[in-house]
């Protein structure tokens, strides 16, 4: 990982692997200490759908959850290298899983926009 401050802002860039026959990941953390951090893939670009866990806004990844009690991000009480570093990395392991199996793995609470009707 590499990592920086500029203007007040945390920068990390970092590269997952999950297995041999992945691609590299690469991607960029940015953390200012008022905002709940953001990752966004550099590399390999990953389109956003309503499947995987990525805000449509910006294509940044969905690591957390305010109304869940194992997925939640609270800066008081947490630090990034034990819950946002290793949540990135667990994060392109089921994205992995997901172009397999073409399900998302890990537990989440359902933000797609497109619900489906039942």
């Amino acid at each position: 990982m590499d990592c920086s401050i500029s203007k007040g802002v945390l920068i990390v860039k970092g590269i997952c692997k999950p297995t041999d026959q992945s691609p590299e990941y690469h991607y960029t953390l940015t953390y200012n200490a008022l905002t709940p951090p953001k990752i966004l893939v550099d590399s390999p670009q990953i389109e956003y759908n309503d499947e995987i866990h990525m805000f449509p806004s910006d294509n940044s990844l969905c690591l957390y959850h305010a109304k869940s009690d194992d997925l939640v991000w609270d800066s008081r009480n947490h630090n990034l290298y034990d819950t946002i570093i290793p949540w990135t990395q667990e994060w392109f392991v089921y994205y992995e899983l997901y172009n397999i199996t073409g399900k998302w793995e890990h537990p989440h609470i359902d933000h797609r926009l497109n619900k489906l009707v039942e």
